[in-house]
């Protein structure tokens, strides 16, 4: 096990977030370490036949290796004029001036390390650094600096997008390391963050697995049953293949009452009307998981909120929406006052149907890409009461449901333990990698400490 010690002697830096530094360290403005800093240019659309240049976006910036990624490439026309004093070299950082949201502010830094030919787009800045910076260390910096939020102290928000105040961040002060100590610092976190990414990277291969793993589990329980025995017969349905011989297949009107909820109405329209929370797409999440701890309020007359309310047993299925039509997911307990908005339908069954059961058929057909396929063929695609009505199911009989149901409500626990699990590993790995790299570049360790 390595263990770093500190520098031998330290002084103070002057500044909150940074505190001490090793005494032969410096401590200066950012802007001491750049040479330039020019905003990047969106250009024109390609005409056939011209030359086109890569545009790196802020959608392009890999947020954990702190690089920019090129599993795809945005290419633009751009002038000879405008592309010389803007093209990016191997090393320069990208520092994102526009955009930013709640969870992700802007300012993010991440290293370019291609020698293609490229520009950065409008809504980011290409930082050339001077001589004797350390390109990689530099990008450890700032992401040092914006994970302690320093960032945000120089960000102005006008209709609700985030702007960098440039002059403003680059007057921060950091650490500034000789750069023979710079060039180790980053050989050093170059190494440890490989190896810490390394086993993030199984645990959430581990999570995708258990996914996969859950899929297929729910998939052969709730089309061929919980006795691999069982003979099964084609189901001449292409997302549902052999299912068990046993089961008849009919489709979902015939096991339950399907309703569109209500159009979001943010006033009252008549004496009466009673404001109440509802149920929306967000409430359902995937795998299955309905979430309330963010809900919202709308009016209803008090005859639709008695039509439209929510109660254990029921299946809520989503309308509309580019990432979330078709999920699904069951009610286990009343939802005394709620309604529900029109991206989403109701599924009310009928008493010889288990909600549970038809909630894990309804995340089969969306898992297999049935659901997709089906409503895809408009603009903003929707799965209406119409369409959800026709799709074809097979049913056991309700005690077979409701064994099923328990089956697989148990499986899932363990399968969602595992992930949970897997899922805090990720999270106490992306806390080391985070404080490392604070600690080395801040000079709180002796990265050249010896082993012990």
């Amino acid at each position: 096990m390595t263990k770093f010690e500190p520098y031998t002697e330290y002084k103070d830096s002057g500044v909150e977030w940074l505190g001490q530094i090793p005494i032969e360290w410096d401590a200066h403005r950012i802007k001491m370490s750049v040479q330039s800093a020019r905003n990047g240019i969106w250009g024109q659309d390609p005409q056939d036949g011209s030359p086109s240049v890569w545009c790196v976006r802020v959608a392009d910036f890999d947020r954990k290796s702190h690089t920019v990624g090129s599993a795809t490439r945005t290419m633009r026309s751009i002038t000879s004029d405008e592309l010389v004093p803007r093209r990016l070299s191997r090393g320069d950082l990208l520092l994102e001036k526009s955009g930013g949201g709640e969870n992700n502010p802007v300012g993010f830094v991440v290293r370019f390390d291609y020698d293609d030919v490229a520009v950065c787009s409008n809504f980011v800045a290409k930082m050339q650094l001077l001589p004797g910076m350390d390109s990689r260390f530099w990008t450890y910096v700032h992401a040092t600096t914006y994970s302690v939020r320093l960032t945000q102290r120089s960000i102005k928000q006008t209709s609700g997008i985030q702007n960098l105040d440039q002059a403003s961040y680059f007057n921060e002060v950091a650490p500034f390391p000789p750069p023979k100590t710079q060039a180790q610092i980053a050989d050093f976190l170059d190494r440890e963050t490989a190896q810490i990414d390394d086993l993030i990277g199984k645990q959430e291969r581990l999570i995708e697995l258990l996914a996969e793993k859950r899929q297929a589990v729910i998939t052969q329980a709730v089309t061929k049953g919980l006795d691999p025995e069982s003979p099964t017969k084609p189901s001449r349905i292409p997302w549902l293949g052999d299912v068990n011989a046993e089961w008849p297949i009919r489709p979902l009107k015939a096991v339950g009452e399907i309703n569109l909820g209500k159009m979001i109405q943010p006033m009252p329209k008549a004496t009466g009307d009673v404001q109440a929370p509802y149920l929306r797409a967000a409430n359902v999440q995937p795998g299955g998981v309905l979430t309330i701890d963010d809900v919202k309020e709308m009016w209803f007359t008090k005859r639709e909120l008695s039509s439209l309310d929510v109660l254990a047993g029921d299946v809520v299925v989503v309308e509309g929406g580019i990432g979330g039509f078709g999920r699904a997911a069951f009610v286990d307990n009343d939802l005394a006052g709620f309604g529900y908005q029109n991206s989403i339908n109701r599924i009310r069954p009928n008493q010889d149907v288990d909600g549970r059961f038809l909630t894990y058929l309804l995340l089969t057909a969306r898992q297999s890409g049935f659901i997709h396929a089906y409503c895809t063929g408009v603009s903003m695609p929707h799965l209406t009461a119409e369409k959800l009505a026709v799709i074809q199911v097979p049913f056991p009989d309700y005690a077979t449901q409701t064994a099923i149901g328990d089956f697989l409500d148990q499986r899932l626990k363990s399968f969602a333990q595992l992930s949970s699990k897997a899922s805090n590993v990720i999270s106490i790995l992306q806390e080391r990698r985070s404080a490392l790299i604070s600690a080395a570049v801040t000079g709180k360790i002796n990265v050249l400490s010896k082993e012990l």
